[in-house]
Protein backbone atom coordinates (compact mmCIF):
# COMPACT_ATOMS: atom_id res chain seq x y z
CA UNK A 1 0.00 0.00 0.00
CA UNK A 2 1.02 3.55 -0.79
CA UNK A 3 0.11 6.59 0.65
CA UNK A 4 -1.01 8.46 -2.68
CA UNK A 5 -2.01 12.36 -3.55
CA UNK A 6 -4.56 14.05 -5.16
CA UNK A 7 -4.03 14.43 -8.65
CA UNK A 8 -4.96 18.55 -8.43
CA UNK A 9 -3.95 19.88 -5.02
CA UNK A 10 -1.62 17.30 -3.85
CA UNK A 11 -3.59 16.75 -0.24
CA UNK A 12 -2.47 13.24 1.09
CA UNK A 13 -5.60 11.12 0.23
CA UNK A 14 -4.17 9.01 2.82
CA UNK A 15 -2.87 4.83 2.41
CA UNK A 16 -5.59 2.90 -0.04
CA UNK A 17 -5.79 -0.05 -2.46
CA UNK A 18 -6.37 2.13 -5.25
CA UNK A 19 -9.24 4.16 -6.39
CA UNK A 20 -9.93 8.10 -6.21
CA UNK A 21 -7.87 9.99 -7.88
CA UNK A 22 -8.41 13.58 -6.40
CA UNK A 23 -9.88 14.77 -2.94
CA UNK A 24 -13.32 15.46 -1.63
CA UNK A 25 -12.93 19.41 -2.38
CA UNK A 26 -11.04 18.78 -6.13
CA UNK A 27 -13.78 16.72 -7.10
CA UNK A 28 -16.25 18.29 -6.49
CA UNK A 29 -14.49 21.64 -8.13
CA UNK A 30 -14.62 19.17 -10.92
CA UNK A 31 -18.25 18.17 -11.77
CA UNK A 32 -19.03 21.86 -10.70
CA UNK A 33 -17.17 23.26 -13.46
CA UNK A 34 -18.79 19.86 -15.90
CA UNK A 35 -22.06 20.78 -14.58
CA UNK A 36 -21.44 25.21 -15.62
CA UNK A 37 -20.09 24.03 -19.05
CA UNK A 38 -22.87 21.75 -19.95
CA UNK A 39 -26.00 24.12 -18.47
CA UNK A 40 -27.50 26.56 -20.64
CA UNK A 41 -26.16 30.22 -20.29
CA UNK A 42 -28.47 33.15 -20.10
CA UNK A 43 -29.16 33.94 -23.74
CA UNK A 44 -29.13 30.31 -24.76
CA UNK A 45 -33.30 28.97 -25.61
CA UNK A 46 -32.93 26.03 -22.81
CA UNK A 47 -32.03 28.62 -20.57
CA UNK A 48 -35.93 29.33 -20.39
CA UNK A 49 -36.80 26.17 -19.60
CA UNK A 50 -35.56 26.93 -15.92
CA UNK A 51 -37.56 28.53 -13.79
CA UNK A 52 -36.66 32.34 -12.80
CA UNK A 53 -35.72 31.31 -9.51
CA UNK A 54 -32.81 28.66 -11.12
CA UNK A 55 -32.02 30.54 -13.39
CA UNK A 56 -31.10 33.42 -11.08
CA UNK A 57 -29.44 30.90 -8.54
CA UNK A 58 -27.30 29.70 -11.99
CA UNK A 59 -26.28 32.87 -12.81
CA UNK A 60 -25.68 33.93 -9.01
CA UNK A 61 -23.25 30.59 -8.73
CA UNK A 62 -21.51 30.98 -12.23
CA UNK A 63 -20.70 34.43 -10.82
CA UNK A 64 -19.88 32.72 -7.10
CA UNK A 65 -17.30 30.05 -8.80
CA UNK A 66 -15.75 31.97 -11.36
CA UNK A 67 -14.74 34.93 -7.83
CA UNK A 68 -13.87 32.15 -5.97
CA UNK A 69 -13.52 28.58 -7.11
CA UNK A 70 -15.80 26.55 -5.01
CA UNK A 71 -19.34 26.62 -3.89
CA UNK A 72 -21.33 25.39 -0.79
CA UNK A 73 -22.26 22.05 -0.63
CA UNK A 74 -25.84 23.01 0.05
CA UNK A 75 -24.86 25.14 -3.76
CA UNK A 76 -23.16 22.03 -5.07
CA UNK A 77 -26.06 19.78 -4.13
CA UNK A 78 -28.55 22.22 -5.96
CA UNK A 79 -26.50 22.80 -8.88
CA UNK A 80 -26.37 19.06 -9.51
CA UNK A 81 -30.33 18.48 -9.12
CA UNK A 82 -30.47 21.13 -12.03
CA UNK A 83 -28.15 19.57 -14.06
CA UNK A 84 -30.13 16.38 -13.57
CA UNK A 85 -33.32 17.90 -14.53
CA UNK A 86 -32.22 19.13 -17.91
CA UNK A 87 -30.69 15.67 -19.06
Amino acid sequence: MAVDCCADCGVSLGTRMGGAERCVACERNRLTRHYLALLPEADEGEHERLGPLRRKFLASVREQFGRRGKLTEKQFLILGEIYESLR
